[in-house]
């Protein structure tokens, strides 16, 4: 009876086994719903799980993705973790391999054992891209059938090609390498041998002497030491040991409060010492400056130094810098603690001022002028400066009941009275309302809304307005939408008075 009772359990588990179905989780399918096949999560943490999902909502279809969500902390959300122990810890067989194939012979009747669903036999991918590697919306990465890796790029023309920068950094530096690194004008990278910037290049050219136009795609020595003259930048024809055309900048000299000599040049360019005691003093030869009439300086005592003043653009300059037009100076350092700072008087004479002259209570507050074209002699005066502006008021609020104002610049205690104002607004005016896929409200819930609320919806009330204030150009927005709301409303009801008639007239026809 024992063994009877055995075989029939056999049976039975044998039955079950072979009748199930191949594959175990299969999702009901939706109407353009996402479909969930099996997901997977622990009891004290519902809301972090494992999921596999059909990725498309379009019937008939299936693609499965692995969707993993993690929100306690901000660690990693997904890990593929495999293991071996250390006596497979041999050969070239990769741990882990991401593949992409083609398989048109598939099985879809395979049981449970046996052969796999997807067949024995697979072809190499010859057209679509293999795999992408995505930011949300942005693919940072892609790779071609062939082996094309794009970073930066969705169309990649090389085993690697990226649009953007390559950094490589700690590579070991050697003296000895045959080959070095070029790129053509697309970018694309290959190597040229080391010797063709050197002396095979052009006209047997010295591997130590050799000039670089700007543009060429080739080097050349011709002329850069004609008759060994000298170097040329800028110029392939230098007539002196050192010469450049354009501009010639040195940086972080050493300073020397009595050189020897100091370096000039001719109207022509040609650098030369020159002795200092040649350019100053009594000297016959005082070139510094030209006198009003275009000739050159010939001593101290001539015009441009008339009582020991220096005019630009002014022939009688009477102080020690006369200038007449602009003055620009650059590149100042920054000072938060000037004991003095710069001014002018009406004629424009440079002064230095007393900064406690200029602000607080001090009795020549000249930072603005009264209505009256005088000065404000007092902080108790009109208008005041902060970084900020204030007209009748010297205080600049950061909140106005729950409002951040901190960023406000002009602050006006007061009226304001003006021709015009324009706001430029950042977010879209109410023109919205009259898109087909606006839904306008019933007149049931606008009713309910105020009986409710004791105001319109979507705009503030007498408490927020009394604690707040209002944006003019924000609120000028929400009436607009209102009147754009009630201008569909009273359409609306127009047709309905327009139906209602044509129905009474029909009645009245009938009738007769």
């Amino acid at each position: 009876m024992k063994t009877k009772i055995i075989l029939l359990l056999t049976l039975l588990t044998n039955l079950f086994v072979f009748s199930q179905s191949q594959f175990q989780n299969v999702a009901t399918s939706g109407t353009n719903n996402a479909e969930r096949v099996a997901n997977f999560s622990v009891s004290d943490a519902t809301n972090e799980l494992l999921e596999i999902t059909n990725s498309t909502n379009i019937n008939g279809q299936f693609i499965p993705s692995l969707w993993a969500h993690h929100q306690a902390d901000n660690r990693f959300v997904f890990r593929h973790f495999i293991t071996t122990n250390s006596a497979q810890d041999n050969g070239t067989i990769p741990m882990m391999i991401y593949r992409a194939e083609i398989r048109d012979n598939l099985n879809l009747s395979a049981g449970p054992t046996g052969d796999f669903p997807w067949g024995t036999t697979a072809a190499n991918v010859v057209n679509r891209p293999l795999f992408a590697w995505e930011n949300g919306n942005t693919q940072l990465m892609r790779m071609l059938a062939n082996g094309f890796l794009g970073i930066g790029t969705t169309t990649p023309t090389a085993l690697l090609h990226t649009n953007g920068t390559v950094r490589f950094e700690n590579i070991p530096t050697t003296t000895s390498n045959t080959y070095v690194l070029t790129t053509d004008i697309n970018g694309n990278v290959s190597r040229q041998l080391a010797t063709s910037f050197g002396s095979t290049l052009v006209n047997n050219c010295n591997t130590t002497n050799f000039i670089i136009k700007k543009g060429a795609t080739d080097f050349t020595c011709s002329q850069i030491f004609d008759n060994g003259i000298g170097v040329g930048i800028g110029t392939i024809n230098p007539t002196t040991l050192f010469h450049t055309n354009g501009t010639l900048r040195f940086q972080n000299l050493a300073d020397s409060t009595s050189p020897f000599k100091i370096l000039g040049t001719d109207n022509t360019g040609n650098v030369f010492e020159y002795n200092p005691s040649e350019l100053s003093g009594t000297a016959n030869n005082d070139y510094d400056w030209l006198r009003p009439d275009g000739t050159f300086a010939s001593s101290i005592n001539d015009n441009i130094y008339t009582n020991g003043n220096v005019g630009i653009n002014v022939t009688n300059p009477t102080a020690r810098l006369n200038t007449n037009g602009t003055l620009k100076f650059e590149n100042l350092s920054d000072s938060t603690s000037p004991f003095k700072i710069l001014g002018t008087d009406t004629t424009g004479n440079v002064f230095e001022y007393n900064l406690s002259e200029l602000s607080g209570t001090a009795s020549n507050d000249y930072d603005w002028l009264k209505p009256d074209g005088s000065f404000a002699t007092s902080i108790n005066d009109d208008i005041y400066t902060n970084g900020k502006v204030g007209i009748n008021t010297n205080i600049f609020p950061t909140q106005v009941g729950d409002v951040d104002v901190s960023s406000y610049s002009l602050f006006s205690k007061g009226g304001i009275l003006t021709e015009e104002v324009r706001v430029a607004l950042s977010s879209e005016w109410a023109d919205f309302v009259f898109k087909k896929e606006y839904k306008l409200e019933s007149l049931k819930n606008v009713e309910k809304f105020i009986t409710d609320n004791k105001h319109l919806k979507g705009v503030p009330s007498a408490n927020e307005v009394e604690k707040n204030g209002i944006e003019l150009g924000e609120m000028n927005k929400i009436l607009l939408l209102k009147i754009e709301e009630l201008t569909l409303y009273l359409i609306e009801m127009n047709k309905k008075i327009e139906s209602l008639d044509a129905e009474i007239e029909k009645l009245k026809s009938n009738e007769r």
